[in-house]
């Protein structure tokens, strides 16, 4: 009984075999193709003026989005100076200020984006590092503004964690924005009205 299954099975697979088509369009050691992604943050790229394929508002944008929000970190360590211990340990305790407190932080952020205020102007820049200084709709504002929510949602661990490792404040915004890939390295941004080429 079992080698007459085993029989029926093996005539079953046989008459399988014999209609199945072997695909000869691609050869097996053929490389498989891959797209190269954009790594910029896809909601930051869809801010646009200009309608060259490649370009975007999103380094200048999300430096500014960084510096509103280390000003408002400046502001909000200023007003509160506390210092608190951190660690169970005695050799692993910390003095930690305003910035190293998880709770202070939560609070800033919720409402990082309420005192946010877009420019006139932005540097619409590709990916080559070639900018064009662009004014900007009252549309695209309400836009900017809107995407500010979103930013922080998305990059708030980031954003946060650069601003507690980086020994330079005026650095914040720069290293933050080149580790989220919004800007290259490369760009020369234009701050409203005053130029402004920074070492990324």
């Amino acid at each position: 009984m079992l080698q007459l299954s085993i029989l029926l099975s093996l005539i079953v697979t046989f008459i399988s075999a014999s209609n199945a088509k072997v695909d000869t369009r691609r050869h097996i050691g053929q490389p498989v193709k891959t797209r190269k992604s954009n790594p910029q943050p896809r909601f930051l790229r869809k801010l646009t003026v200009i309608s060259e394929p490649g370009y975007s508002l999103s380094c200048h944008i999300c430096l500014h989005y960084s510096e509103h929000f280390v000003t408002a970190l400046h502001v909000n360590e200023e007003h509160d100076k506390t210092k608190t211990t951190s660690g169970w340990r005695m050799d692993e305790r910390k003095v930690i200020g305003y910035r190293g407190r998880d709770s202070m932080m939560d609070d800033m952020m919720d409402n990082i984006c309420r005192q946010f205020t877009p420019h006139s102007g932005y540097s619409e820049c590709d990916r080559k590092g070639v900018c064009e200084q662009v004014p900007v709709s009252k549309p695209l504002k309400a836009k900017i503004k809107r995407t500010c929510t979103e930013f922080f949602e998305v990059f708030e661990d980031e954003v946060v964690k650069i601003s507690r490792t980086v020994d330079d404040d005026d650095k914040i915004a720069e290293t933050v924005c080149t580790s989220i890939h919004a800007c290259t390295g490369m760009e020369k941004i234009k701050h409203a009205d005053v130029l402004k080429s920074p070492d990324l």
